[in-house]
């Protein structure tokens, strides 16, 4: 795609994120998000997580506790810009759905793929029903989740790259960053430090094959 081209494909796709999640409710939604909301307004109210009694708590693995890393994020945002936490919520919401589809392009880009199916790739994401339904005016940890989770894809990819991969410590420090925050974000994340592992012995591998072979 030439560049006047890709401008606009690029706005259309914000405006269809955007767009899709914009709410149709005059409040948040969610079940679990009332919860949240709650833990985010102690916070912010005392200025601790007066919960966190222990290591484990930061990633939900200690009695009665939750990951806590989106909810610390939303309490910063709401100081952050001053806002209720409904217009806060909502500005962030947003802006992590565009942070998603950023990730996703990136992925699709370093597969390879052409910029045409790189787009499309982004869109079938940003459309995803329940991506959607995670950003719709609602405070989800899983949300969040699914949003770094194509970034840590990608930084892991691209420090494999012969050709792009000239600063690998920068990307295996942005995948080790991710890979310690996600299991802070859901517990679903605690799966990704093994998957980690596994990639660094398979490069390792990799690379020791491909110089006994030379």
């Amino acid at each position: 795609m030439g560049r006047p081209v890709s401008r606009v494909a690029g706005a259309l796709l914000v405006a269809v994120t955007l767009l899709l999640r914009w709410p149709l409710t005059p409040r948040p939604t969610g079940t679990d998000g009332f919860h949240y909301i709650a833990l985010v307004q102690a916070l912010r109210e005392a200025g601790a997580m007066e919960w966190l009694l222990h290591p484990a708590a930061w990633f939900g693995l200690y009695p009665e506790t939750t990951p806590a890393g989106h909810l610390v994020l939303t309490a910063a945002f709401e100081e952050i810009t001053g806002l209720s936490f409904e217009g806060s919520s909502l500005l962030l919401s947003l802006a992590i759905s565009l942070l998603g589809v950023a990730g996703m392009w990136l992925l699709a880009g370093e597969l390879g793929v052409s910029p045409a199916a790189r787009w499309l790739a982004a869109l079938s994401f940003a459309v995803a029903p329940r991506f959607i339904t995670f950003a719709l005016w609602r405070l989800s940890l899983r949300y969040l989740m699914v949003v770094l989770l194509p970034l840590f894809l990608w930084a892991l990819l691209r420090s494999q790259h012969r050709r792009y991969g000239r600063h690998p410590a920068r990307l295996i420090a942005l995948g080790l960053a991710l890979g310690l925050a996600l299991p802070a974000v859901h517990r679903m994340g605690l799966l990704l430090p093994g998957f980690l592992l596994a990639f660094a012995l398979a490069a390792a591998l990799s690379r020791w094959q491909a110089g006994a072979l030379d």
